[in-house]
């Protein structure tokens, strides 16, 4: 593992307070282990900064969400946290705080993570004055950088200002409809729901503790809702000297998601997806075949998703 810090900005004071009023105002984590749950890349602002500190660093802190993340079986981890950070439209200029830009640095250099945590905001709808028009571009750009064959999991806000606070997490309630892999996390709620206490400026917290658990429940999250599939089984040869087909690419369409249509499958039960009915615009009657992702969202327990065809036995 390997840590690089870097002093950014003057005169400032940032939460949380008291223990970290003295460390550093930006952080780097890096885990480059392999895991079997994939690459992650962690971005946030000073909100995220808690969640970025550890001993021996910061003494009295940790674990960070990127050792949380690599326990549960993500790696490589890679991580940027610090004060002022933006998802990068409104800070072209300033690539020390552009995180778009960061996660193209990060590719050029090799690593290209298949999942992106984000937890950005403040930053951004103070740069765009209120608006929430302003912030849905600024939220698209940041999933344009990321690109739509990459999960992004991004945490609802907490700001100073409540009609800030508003727009900003009603412009990723927007982007959320419009892009299929971006995904929300409520934090507002959430940290209403389990308790923790916030800092009185309404967006940081108080101090270690409610950073170390807010970031449990991130990993916690992002590992259930966004861990990868795995191919179990024998590979299949494909027929040789059948009729030639063309395959014919699409955006990205969500078609079930029974989190929203109450179809919660119970163990053992089964789920029938017929892709003719659901998108017939899409799948045409002399389709042969189509490529699907299937996602397991927040399990009850451990257990395992099998696909296969209508009319045929498991």
């Amino acid at each position: 593992m390997s840590v690089a810090v870097a002093l950014v900005g003057s005169g400032l004071v940032i939460a949380p307070q008291p223990a970290a009023a003295a460390a550093p105002l930006f952080v780097s984590v890096f885990i480059d282990t392999p895991g079997p749950r994939g690459s992650i890349a962690v971005v946030g602002d000073s909100l995220m900064l808690g969640s970025a500190y550890e001993a021996p660093l910061v003494p009295g802190w940790g674990p960070s969400l990127a050792r949380m993340l690599a326990d549960r079986g993500w790696g490589p981890v890679h991580m940027a946290a610090g004060v002022g950070f933006q998802a990068g439209r409104m800070v072209a200029s300033n690539p020390g705080a552009n995180m778009s830009l960061w996660l193209t640095n990060q590719r050029a250099q090799g690593f290209d993570p298949e999942v992106i945590v984000a937890s950005m905001g403040p930053n951004d709808i103070i740069a765009c004055s209120g608006s929430v028009a302003c912030a849905a571009d600024d939220i698209r750009g940041f999933m344009d950088t990321a690109g739509p064959d990459h999960e992004v999991w991004w945490a609802l806000q907490t700001t100073a200002i409540a009609t800030n606070q508003e727009a900003w997490n009603q412009a990723l309630q927007i982007v959320a409809a419009e892009r299929p892999n971006l995904t929300l996390w409520d934090w507002p709620n959430i940290r209403i729901a389990e308790g923790i206490p916030i800092a009185p400026d309404n967006t940081h917290l108080p101090g270690a503790s409610q950073y170390r658990q807010r970031s449990t429940l991130i990993a916690d999250d992002v590992t259930a809702r966004l861990e990868g599939s795995r191919h179990i089984g024998p590979e299949v040869t494909p027929p040789v000297g059948g009729p030639s087909y063309e395959y014919q690419p699409l955006a990205p369409t969500r078609l079930v998601d029974t989190r929203e249509t109450a179809q919660r499958v119970a163990a053992g039960g089964t789920l029938t997806v017929d892709l003719s009915v659901l998108a017939p615009t899409l799948v045409g009657s002399n389709a042969a075949a189509a490529a699907v992702n299937v996602t397991a969202a927040d399990q009850a327990s451990a257990g395992f998703l099998t696909v296969f065809p209508c009319g045929t036995d498991r």
